[in-house]
């Protein structure tokens, strides 16, 4: 029981530390989209299991997921990088690369929705309040990703991708989060209403960004129909078996310093986000400028890997 008062009365120094530290800012708003819950039994490792506001632990398995969503979302802006620089001319947005670009957002957003009824289940009081801070902090963030876009690719801006769209879907998780089944349903409605009602056709450029309506060029464009029905599905998902932020199916971590580093990257997958593409682009620059044709000659396969029917 000392110990335990012991590592109470020192959290507030805990916390003054990560807010003067440099990683701070970027620390807070993780725990925007980070699950953070009750510990379980067995031994976990410092990367999966790092103590949240509450003393609670995380789920290595939500880390796990994300982390490997992240690793997917570098390879394909790295991909990207090669086709801009002219390295490679590879249809990213159809075949098998169009489904992976699809998986890889979808999952991103279906743990966002996971993690938002993992929090509410931890704490329901003033959930609404708590859920419109976060959303206001990550809708900051897409609008710095505004500006820059604006500044370096003004003919391809960002106004609406997957950072506005995580920030509307928080908030409007405020009717969803306590719910079960009319997530599920909300949820597929919303995935394929798409595909049953050309909705591109409606013309209302203003709500382009619920995906009503044709959308301007842009580097990154996530529309509230169909992305957010990914979020819900998330919703129905914590719901059902987060119950209350408790899982229903218990899972061991597996000993091994490959899930580790995967858990490590998924607990900072935002920071990845912000810094992966800047680093990838550079390096694929530098990477121009100081080689020739082998670097081509390298990826020269990846073209061939496309399914024989487009998305």
């Amino acid at each position: 029981m000392k110990k335990l008062k012991k590592n109470k009365s020192s959290l507030p120094k805990i916390l003054k530390k990560e807010n003067n530290d440099s990683a701070g800012f970027f620390a807070g708003i993780q725990k925007c989209v980070d699950i953070i819950v009750p510990s379980k039994a067995g031994n976990v490792s410092r990367a999966c299991a790092r103590k949240g506001i509450n003393g609670a632990s995380r789920f290595f398995e939500i880390d796990f997921l994300r982390g490997t969503a992240a690793l997917m979302m570098v390879l394909f802006h790295f991909l990207w990088d090669t086709n801009f620089f002219g390295y490679t001319n590879i249809s990213l947005y159809a075949g098998f690369w169009g489904i992976f670009q699809k998986i890889t957002a979808g999952t991103f957003l279906f743990l966002v929705g996971v993690s938002l009824a993992i929090s509410h289940g931890r704490k329901k009081e003033n959930s609404g309040k708590k859920f419109f801070l976060r959303s206001a902090k990550i809708f900051a963030l897409g609008l710095l990703l505004t500006a820059f876009s604006l500044a370096f690719f003004p003919g391809e801006p960002i106004f609406f991708g997957v950072l506005h769209l995580i920030a509307v879907s928080i908030l409007l998780s405020i009717f969803f989060v306590g719910k079960k089944k009319s997530n599920f349903a909300f949820g597929i409605l919303a995935i394929f209403l798409p595909l049953a009602f050309n909705m591109q056709s409606i013309n209302f450029p203003v709500l382009f960004w619920l995906g009503i309506g044709q959308s301007g060029p842009a580097l990154d464009f996530f529309p509230v129909i169909p992305w957010f029905g990914a979020v819900l599905l998330g919703l129905f998902f914590g719901n059902t078996f987060y119950e209350n932020a408790e899982p229903k199916i218990k899972l061991q971590k597996p000993d091994s310093k490959a899930v580790d580093l995967v858990c490590f990257i998924g607990k900072n997958s935002l920071l990845i986000y912000f810094i992966h593409q800047p680093v990838l682009f550079l390096g694929v620059w530098i990477i121009k400028l100081l080689t020739a044709g082998w670097f081509i000659q390298m990826f020269a396969f990846l073209p061939l890997i496309q399914l024989p029917f487009a998305i």
